[in-house]
């Protein structure tokens, strides 16, 4: 397994375990990305991996899918299912090389893999900030999305950031916090 993949795995698992562990009454609450429910917000999560698996394979996305009527523990299987398969198209000869599409424009795969690593942990820790869990992610894999999201968050104009503005976060505070500040979020709890 590489490097990548390593830390995404163990960010998927992790991830997976927070939604597994979301109390029935709390899949509707506000989560910290203000336009989505926890549920919505673990919606896009699945989709997101959804999306990453089609354009490693080198598929067109089309749109997220949607998950009406699909329940909260099927929406939760759905999660681990989709990180599974993303984990096993990263490990395909060429992968992470080839020229994807995604919203930022064309990439290398690895980059959309990044992507799906940074995506994995902050909202997996906005979910569990928003449903009152403890999660502790691995730090080389928090490590690894901190650097690829400073290298990122350089390169898109400020008018064109899909964040909040940087939190200030001291520079020798934990990788997770470093990591949720950067991307708009105050880094209570992490």
């Amino acid at each position: 397994m590489s490097d990548l993949a390593g830390s995404l795995d163990r960010a998927l698992s992790t991830t997976a375990d927070v939604i597994d562990a979301i109390e029935p009454e709390r899949w509707h609450d506000t989560s910290l990305c203000e336009q989505w429910s926890v549920r919505e917000l673990v919606e896009h999560l699945v989709g997101g991996c959804v999306l990453t698996g089609q354009v490693l394979q080198g598929e067109d996305a089309h749109g997220r899918p949607t998950y009406e009527g699909t329940s909260d523990h099927e929406l939760a299987v759905q999660f681990r299912q989709a990180g599974q398969a993303v984990l096993l198209v990263i490990e395909e000869p060429g992968a992470l090389e080839r020229t994807v599409r995604v919203g930022l424009g064309p990439v290398p795969g690895s980059v959309a893999a990044q992507l799906c690593l940074v995506e994995t942990i902050v909202h997996g820790w906005d979910i569990a900030y928003s449903t009152g869990q403890d999660v502790a992610f691995d730090d080389a894999a928090v490590t690894e999305a901190l650097e690829f999201s400073r290298a990122m968050m350089s390169q898109i104009p400020a008018e064109r950031s899909p964040f909040k503005p940087s939190f200030p976060v001291a520079e020798d505070a934990p990788p997770l916090a470093r990591l949720v500040g950067l991307l708009g979020r105050a880094p209570q709890g992490s």
